[in-house]
């Protein structure tokens, strides 16, 4: 599953992405102004 996100929507919240994403196999597609970048676990990048 892969959510989208705002990087002003969530400044403060980095610890609870990381615990969704290693815990829940989330994956958060994290945007700014211009760009994006992609949050997955450790795990899974490593299965890449």
């Amino acid at each position: 599953m892969r959510q989208k996100l705002n990087i002003t929507d969530h400044p403060e919240d980095l610890n609870n992405l990381i615990k969704s994403v290693t815990e829940e196999d989330v994956i958060y597609e994290i945007q700014s102004q211009n760009d994006s970048a992609i949050l997955i676990s450790q795990k899974s990048y490593e299965n890449l």
